[in-house]
């Protein structure tokens, strides 16, 4: 299984999924640990409800840390995929 990122709503069922997990170097202590959204600014969203709702929205989709196998970057293949490393939304996303 590959996490595109550790975002909550990205490693969801991961964790009991019963199969090797592999992501990006640069999410490897996001994926294991509780740590997914250290760097949210949930104050920057426009909407009060949205504020609110947003946080809770990602503790309920999140499967809790995930054992890492490995790690991928950019040029790796995976299941005739090549690895392209798209940071910005999060520091590892591919």
């Amino acid at each position: 299984m590959v996490l595109a990122h550790a975002h909550a709503d990205h490693r969801g069922a991961a964790p009991g999924a019963g199969a090797p997990v592999y992501c990006h170097p640069d999410e490897v202590v996001d994926a294991q640990s509780e740590r997914g959204e250290h760097y949210f600014d949930y104050d920057r969203i426009k909407l009060p409800p949205t504020r609110w709702l947003m946080p809770r929205l990602l503790r309920a989709c999140d499967g809790g840390p995930v054992e890492i196998a490995g790690t991928l970057e950019e040029g790796d293949e995976v299941a005739g995929f090549r690895v392209v490393h798209l940071p910005g939304h999060a520091p590892g996303l591919i």
